[in-house]
């Protein structure tokens, strides 16, 4: 079992605060904040490794952009094929690109490509967003709220650190 951590009960305490204000945020424009929420999951998950930030949001701005591009194919190609088929089709084939090319452009797809372009894909029926505009939307909130979370994420862990530091830094102090 983990022992008690006042460091880890700080940053809570500083995140909740972050996600308290994002809420905040899309209420008042009322907008979806679930692009930024996934980047904030995500970015936590790799224990806030700078390197990770870029691959989240561009990989998760593709996999959006493949959502759009999924729509565009299966109006075009699925009255002469069906559109389950074209629906399938397109969905295999951007499967294929991110296996077969995500580790030559792990920039551009990548995990957070193909994890985006699922969550999308089920948000475009739920509540039903416009389908011309909602995709470019969500990565305009993925980009900028996921990319402020971020920028939050690596300053709560500098606030935490620098705590930890001078907690560290009394108790190793000789008495006088």
């Amino acid at each position: 079992m983990a022992k008690f951590d006042s460091n880890r009960l700080i940053f809570g305490l500083f995140l909740i605060i972050l996600v308290a204000i994002g809420e905040v945020v899309a209420e008042v424009l009322h907008i979806p904040f679930w692009p930024a929420f996934l980047v904030m999951i995500f970015f936590l998950m790799a224990h806030g490794d700078k390197k990770t930030a870029l691959p989240i949001l561009i990989g998760g701005s593709v996999g959006i952009l493949c959502l759009v591009l999924t729509i565009f194919f299966v109006k075009s190609v699925g009255p002469s094929i069906g559109i389950f088929l074209a629906k399938i089709i397109f969905i295999l084939f951007v499967v294929y690109v991110i296996v077969a090319f995500g580790e030559m452009v792990p920039m551009v797809v990548n995990i957070y490509t193909f994890i985006f372009y699922t969550v999308s894909g089920i948000a475009i029926y739920v509540p039903n967003p416009d389908i011309k505009t909602a995709p470019f939307l969500w990565i305009g909130i993925l980009l900028i709220g996921g990319g402020l979370f971020v920028l939050g994420i690596m300053g709560i862990f500098k606030i935490v650190t620098a705590i930890a530091m001078k907690k560290a830094a009394k108790v190793s102090a000789p008495a006088k």
